[in-house]
């Protein structure tokens, strides 16, 4: 895993990090879409306050300049921090009588 620093283009400082593909104990990744089954990137802000995923992404990523990455953040989706129980949790479907509370 690469960790990759960078400052875009209004002066927002990002890490970028990749994530090889992750497969559950005993299972597959039928649940993740298909551009993440092969791993994906991170993006991270400074302050922490954003985060964004972006799968299929090029190989060589680690070493483009600032530019190219900042292209790439701009086309990651926004993340959401779950634990183990969370991610379980997003893939079941919610009824009215669910009383899980957030």
């Amino acid at each position: 895993m690469a960790l990759v620093s960078f400052t875009d283009s209004s002066g927002r400082g990002w890490r970028a990090w990749n994530v090889d593909r992750v497969w559950p104990q005993g299972g597959s990744a039928d649940f993740l879409e298909a551009s993440f089954r092969d791993g994906w990137l991170v993006f991270e802000s400074d302050d922490g306050q954003e985060r964004r995923r972006l799968g299929g992404y090029p190989r060589d990523w680690a070493i483009l300049p600032p530019v190219d990455l900042e292209r790439l953040c701009a086309k990651a989706t926004p993340a959401t921090r779950l634990g183990a129980l969370g991610r379980a949790e997003a893939r079941l479907p919610r009824s009215d009588t669910d009383t899980r509370r957030s």
